[in-house]
């Protein structure tokens, strides 16, 4: 009987575990950020990164401190990151080393309707810390 429950709990989680992330809702949580070693980069000034799925992600918001203009819209539930050529860079980031070992949960990942705009194109974003965050691939665009 013990195994049989124990058989049943095993499949029921990793059945809820099989769910893709679009079948979550708003505020749920859809998967998680790691710590990395990687430090993001914007022309030689360092700014504090995740890793999301194999892939480099930075705070939008923190964006403003390293030449780019990022403005919230309440009312469009949006967020827009321009470049902006004469915007200082005054982000002043420190690189401190793994705080937790490298690949530990930093934090989970919300499904968020928030639509993000970089360049005027809209990327995927997600919700991270309270804040909006995008891979760092997405800042291509803007040169």
């Amino acid at each position: 009987m013990k195994r049989l429950f124990t058989a049943a709990l095993s499949a029921a989680l990793l059945l809820s575990l099989a769910l893709p992330s679009s079948a979550a809702g708003t505020g749920r949580a859809v998967d998680w950020a790691l710590y990395t070693d990687i430090t993001a980069q914007i022309n030689g000034h360092p700014l504090r990164s995740y890793n999301v799925n194999g892939s480099t992600a930075v705070v939008a918001e923190d964006l403003k401190d390293y030449g780019f203009t990022v403005v919230w819209n309440e009312a469009e539930r949006s967020l827009t990151v321009e470049r902006n050529l004469e915007g200082q860079i005054t982000g002043d980031y420190q690189p401190q080393g793994p705080v937790q070992p490298l690949g530990a949960v930093s934090g989970d990942i919300y499904a968020t309707d928030i639509k993000t705009y970089v360049q005027g194109e809209l990327v995927e974003s997600f919700a991270l810390h309270g804040e909006t965050a995008i891979a760092l691939s997405q800042l291509e665009r803007t040169g």
